[in-house]
């Protein structure tokens, strides 16, 4: 029997390499580690040191305060967190108050990647990203490994999906809308939003054309350490940001939806649910 991989889009070799979003995971538990007076970060369930454990085996916190303003980052390990959710769903292990993040998510789509080797490179993502696209209940039976590794790895950002150009000056949606003005109903694309992004929080727009012709654009965010979700912003906002263990004291912005997800493509599968026209497979890029 061949090798399923030999049917994907290529890229698809089983890359050791690390995504974006993995070194940035690495980056961050070094410089905790950096910071801490024994250069040690403890996982405080277990109270043993994150560093004993590859990135895949260890998950991100953010912590918030009462105005929901990060006030700190922490690490477990994702054999220890799953076993505290196994016995109190949804609550955090440390304060025992109901998590607000996509938690439990995060740590049950991190497991289920760990069945298989390796990580997704940046190379690989696009192509795999439009397989799934294209049929995603039927890449999740004939690509098991793919898809689990796809949904831990994939982050916008990374995934050189988003639609781009050349002259930054011009208005972001309107450059959207003359690529969509004309595409059918249910076309989208991805676009660099016009609300500044963070080191930790990320901010893009979905852009998609409803009936008429009428297009309609919806904020989406990846908060590390937290997971995805769709908010509601201004394009003067600021966002949150955690920088070298300081909060700029931004409260995280409001909620398009009381749903936040462990994945970009959980995200994305959610909304074909709930906005009427909206295609997974008639995705545009200008790149």
């Amino acid at each position: 029997m061949s090798d399923p991989s030999e049917s994907l889009p290529n890229p698809v070799a089983r890359a050791a390499s690390s995504s974006i979003y993995a070194s940035r995971h690495k980056i961050e538990i070094a410089m905790q580690a950096e910071q801490s007076a024994d250069g040690v970060v403890v996982c405080p369930i277990l109270m043993e040191d994150i560093l004993m454990h590859s990135k895949q085996e260890t998950v991100s916190h953010l912590l918030l305060g009462g105005r929901k303003q990060i006030i700190g980052l922490s690490y477990y390990t994702l054999a220890a967190m799953k076993s505290c959710l196994e016995r109190k769903p949804d609550i955090d292990p440390v304060t025992q108050q109901r998590f607000l993040s996509a938690m439990t998510a995060r740590v049950d789509i991190a497991m289920e990647a760990l069945k298989y080797e390796g990580v997704l490179s940046p190379a690989e993502i696009p192509a795999l990203f439009r397989t799934w696209l294209a049929d995603p209940n039927g890449m999740t039976r004939a690509y098991p490994r793919e898809h689990a590794l796809l949904r831990r790895d994939l982050h916008v950002g990374d995934a050189g999906i988003l639609s781009t150009w050349e002259a930054p000056d011009l208005d972001l949606r309107d450059k959207a809308l003359a690529l969509l003005a004309t595409k059918p109903p249910g076309s989208w694309l991805i676009r660099p939003s016009s609300v500044q992004s963070t080191s930790v929080f990320k901010v893009q727009a979905i852009s998609f054309v409803k009936c008429g012709g009428q297009v309609r654009h919806v904020l989406v965010a990846h908060c590390y350490g937290f997971g995805h979700m769709f908010i509601e912003a201004d394009r003067s906002d600021p966002m949150p940001d955690f920088v070298n263990g300081v909060s700029n004291q931004v409260p995280m912005p409001e909620l398009a939806s009381d749903r936040v997800f462990g994945s970009f493509l959980d995200l994305l599968y959610y909304y074909t649910k709930t906005a009427p026209l909206f295609e997974l497979n008639m995705m545009v890029c200008n790149e």
